[in-house]
């Protein structure tokens, strides 16, 4: 394993693989949104080096929506174990480069952000994604079941706040499925009033291109690294984000 571990790790370092092999964790285009159903499963040295079949375990959820500009629009998040690269800038190195990926029709931006929550990259990229409450209507079982706990009251019964909070909950459950449980030893708490307690955290997050129809970004969440592509139809003339040098990890 350790010879196979290191065999693939050079083929990334001379791009015998594409950025968009990497296994994905979701993909929304045409204002459908596709997720993994065991992305944390999912090996990305067998998925690339095709011992097992790509994205065959992405489908449609009827659960978690997205809000975009257009059916033009696409928003791509794709996931990697840290152990593949020798080091954070290896990786971005590795998604950036790829001809298919990036182009010399971009403005190269880097801005930094050691810590941010997943809500707050959405809103960088001015995109929604949403718990659909609609769908648990009638589905209280399973609502308590992605919840992870008893609910005192059904969703008709709940308050307009209450089922903010609920939503908001909720969405942290369901991304945790996609990015992970809160890793050790880093925190998911958050100190925001009328607002559920924890939100998905990254760190090092690198906004590597942004321009006004496409912004490339990646960010480190436990032992593992995540991409982040938003293209859309739409320009952004008034998108900007603010340049800072990287810090090494």
């Amino acid at each position: 394993m350790k010879r196979q571990i290191a065999k693939f790790k050079t083929q990334l370092k001379k791009k015998r693989y594409e950025p968009e092999e990497m296994p994905r964790v979701i993909f929304a285009h045409d204002k459908k949104i596709l997720i993994h159903k065991n992305v944390l499963e999912c090996d990305a040295m067998e998925l690339m080096m095709g011992l097992e079949e790509m994205n065959k375990d992405m489908f449609e959820s009827s659960k978690i929506k997205i809000d975009i500009e257009s059916y033009g629009d696409l928003f791509v998040s794709n996931v990697i174990d840290a152990k593949y690269f020798d080091s954070r800038e290896e990786f971005d190195h590795f998604y950036v480069e790829d001809p298919f990926i990036f182009s010399h029709q971009f403005e190269k931006k880097s801005s930094y952000f050691p810590t941010i929550s997943f809500d707050d990259i959405l809103n960088l990229i001015e995109l929604t994604i949403f718990i659909d409450l609609e769908y648990y209507k009638t589905k209280n079982d399973e609502l308590e079941k992605d919840i992870g706990r008893k609910l005192d009251k059904k969703l008709v019964e709940m308050t307009e706040e209450e089922l903010e909070l609920l939503e908001e909950e909720l969405f942290y459950k369901l991304m945790c499925k996609l990015y992970g449980p809160e890793p050790n030893g880093e925190s998911d708490d958050v100190q925001e009033e009328k607002c559920y307690s924890k939100k998905i955290i990254f760190k090092d997050f690198r906004v590597l291109s942004e321009h006004e129809y496409k912004v490339l970004a990646t960010a480190r969440r436990g032992d593992r690294y995540f991409t982040f592509e938003y293209i859309t139809s739409s320009p952004n003339h008034d998108r900007y984000f603010d340049d800072s040098d990287f810090n090494s990890d």
